[in-house]
């Protein structure tokens, strides 16, 4: 079973208002509540080698929305591997998919951006691949049973790899790993794609019988 997880945990806490809250937060306090974390990982530090110009990440996840201000012409719709999950006419709700792209590429708004979610690597693109559904999705429970939506991880991969990605962004867990996965990652590190993926949310549960905690799929995969 797919579970969201938040693989870049870098900014979490300071997204949320934006995402998550039906009225947008006051653009200058979700700004200025960023700036703790920025400087700590030394970001304008990392900004005067590159922002991500010409870089294009792939988010898999459950969809990015493009008319989010703070992402508003940074986002290339992708292919959707979850489509029939969800009843005719519900449209994919796109929260968290939207949440972890803004950590990655957002670039603000208003005068000079300088207000809302600012990125790691503000200039980059997002191609958004949707692979996974909200838990809040009616069709989630046939998204996680359906014998046909068993391998849209490895799908996403390729499709995200074919497409001209230089990075996947993949803020997913499983217990259970699968040979096309396996495959799927082998080739995208054969054509030089760079491979993020969720890791260490289990990390305060009951160790196994090893004494850790249970592996994590993709990230445990080598590469």
């Amino acid at each position: 079973m797919l579970r969201r997880r938040a693989a870049v945990v870098l900014l979490a806490a300071l997204v949320a208002p934006v995402v998550t809250v039906p009225a947008p937060a006051l653009a200058d306090d979700v700004r200025d509540s960023q700036r703790p974390v920025l400087r700590t990982l030394q970001v304008s530090r990392a900004w005067g080698v590159s922002k991500g110009k010409g870089v294009t990440v792939a988010v898999l996840d459950s969809g990015v929305d493009p008319r989010h201000r703070d992402l508003a012409g940074s986002v290339i719709v992708g292919r959707d591997f979850t489509a029939g999950a969800n009843p005719p006419g519900v449209r994919p709700r796109k929260l968290h998919g939207t949440y972890m792209a803004s950590l990655i590429a957002g670039h603000g708004h208003g005068p000079g951006n300088g207000d809302g979610i600012i990125g790691i690597a503000p200039r980059a693109k997002i191609l958004s691949v949707r692979i996974i559904l909200e838990d809040e999705e009616p069709g989630f429970r046939e998204f996680n049973s359906a014998e046909r939506y068993e391998d849209v991880v490895a799908k996403g991969i390729r499709y995200a790899v074919d497409r001209g990605a230089d990075v996947i962004n993949m803020s997913i867990t499983k217990e259970l790993a699968t040979k096309e996965e396996r495959a799927a990652i082998r080739y995208a590190i054969s054509k030089g794609v760079v491979l993020v993926a969720a890791a260490g949310n289990d990390g305060a549960a009951k160790p196994g019988a090893d004494g850790f905690a249970p592996y994590s799929y993709p990230a445990a995969f080598p590469g």
